[in-house]
């Protein structure tokens, strides 16, 4: 149970880059036996536990069955622009 509190409760910090938040909920997730829900779970967790802004604000625009990887790369290739 604390894992998944810790997941759960896991935030963006200011300064950290779009790479290390993606393997931070990675690891995060990773004793919380989510099953075959893995994917789609980690892929709530860095969305809604992103920074507020302009990253955040174009990936909520994707549909809602665009996959983990495809997100990761969007919010990626969008950290660089900004």
């Amino acid at each position: 149970m604390y894992e998944r509190i810790e997941f759960y409760d896991a935030r963006q910090i200011e300064g950290e880059k779009i790479s290390e938040w993606y393997a931070r909920v990675y690891n995060l997730s990773t004793n919380c036996e989510f099953g075959n829900s893995l994917k789609q779970i980690v892929r709530h967790r860095f969305v809604c536990g992103m920074l507020k802004g302009k990253i955040r604000v174009s990936i909520c625009e994707e549909k809602l069955d665009v996959d983990l990887q495809r997100l990761l790369e969007l919010a990626l290739s969008k950290e660089i622009t900004i």
